[in-house]
C-alpha cells in the first residue's frame, strides 16, 4: 500500500529516525475504511488520511522531502489532500505538514465504515505489514452521540492509534 503512494522511503525513513524530545519517533500511519480494498489492488476512489503525530512539529521541516518522495499527485492546498494520478486514491496529508494539532477535514466520516451498527476503520502503520481493525472504545466522539452511526463523527472524533513503540 505504501508503495502507491510512495515512491521511495526516503520521507518515511527520516520520519522514523527523527530525534524528538517526546518519547520515540513518529511512526507514519495511514488510516481510513478502505485500506483493505486497497490492499486488494482497489485504490481508485479510496480515502484514507496520513498521520505521522509528530508532537515535536519536526515534519514542518521535511515537507519538501514529503513531496519529491510521492508518486505522481494533484495537490489540493485548500484540503491538504493530495491525488494520486496512477491509482486514483486520495490522502489527506495534513498531519504529516506538520501544520496542526488536529486533522481538519471536510468529511471525518469517509474514514469509517459501519457494519452491524458499529463504527470502524482500519490502520496501517509504515513499522508494520498487517492492517489493523479499529472499532469500539477505540472511536470516540462528542459526548451523548451514539457511536452506531457515521453521523457520530461528522463534526468531531478521536481515534485511539498504536505509536512510539505501541504506546
Amino acid at each position: 500500500i505504501w508503495g502507491l503512494i510512495v515512491k521511495d522511503d526516503s520521507w518515511t525513513q527520516e520520519v522514523v529516525n527523527m530525534n524528538c524530545s517526546t518519547p520515540g519517533a513518529p511512526v507514519p500511519c495511514l488510516l481510513g475504511q478502505h485500506l483493505a480494498r486497497v490492499s486488494r489492488g482497489r485504490p481508485r476512489g479510496a480515502y484514507l488520511v496520513l498521520l505521522i503525530q509528530d508532537w515535536a512539529g519536526d515534519s514542518q521541516f521535511i515537507t519538501d522531502k514529503l513531496f519529491e518522495s510521492l508518486r505522481p499527485h494533484l495537490y489540493n492546498k485548500e484540503k491538504s489532500e493530495i491525488f494520486l494520478t496512477e491509482s486514483g486514491l486520495t490522502v489527506n496529508i495534513l498531519d504529516a505538514l506538520g501544520c496542526s494539532e488536529d486533522i481538519q477535514m471536510a468529511d471525518p466520516r469517509k474514514l469509517f465504515g459501519c457494519r452491524q451498527g458499529k463504527l470502524s476503520t482500519q490502520a496501517l502503520y509504515y513499522t508494520g505489514d498487517v492492517l489493523e481493525e479499529i472499532q469500539g472504545q477505540s472511536i470516540a466522539s462528542v459526548d451523548g452521540v451514539s457511536m452506531k452511526r457515521k453521523k457520530a463523527v461528522s463534526q468531531v472524533c478521536s481515534i485511539k492509534l498504536k505509536f512510539r513503540g505501541g504506546e
